[in-house]
């Protein structure tokens, strides 16, 4: 049986266990002001230069369920089943998010 790995940004998972893994990842959406993009296209100078500038705080935006399904499907070509580790459910939406995408795949995915 072969097993895919997947995980959010939002874990901050070392580069190199990413790699050693083949872990696939999907990013949070960064909010800053009126602007937003993806955990990994918005470095941290990008968010540093906000604050700076504008006072403000950036936001964030879990992952939605699409975007879950999107990812386990496409993990799911080449794999058995899926494990996916999330960020805690007590800080953000994005654990019951990968949990109602999880239950299309019958199964396979587990969060």
């Amino acid at each position: 049986m072969k097993i895919g790995l997947t995980a959010e940004t939002a874990i901050h998972l070392p580069k190199e266990l990413l790699k050693k893994y083949k872990i696939k990842t999907v990013p949070f959406t960064i909010i800053l002001g009126e602007e937003s993009g993806f955990d990994g296209d918005i470095t941290p100078d990008d968010i540093f230069a906000f604050v700076e500038k504008t006072g403000g705080l950036p936001k964030t935006s879990a992952v939605n369920e699409y975007q879950f399904k999107q990812l386990f499907k496409e993990v799911l070509v080449d794999h058995d089943e899926v494990i996916h580790f999330s960020i805690s459910s007590k800080l953000s939406s994005a654990y019951e998010n990968a949990l109602k995408a999880a239950e299309h795949f019958k199964g396979k995915v587990h969060v």
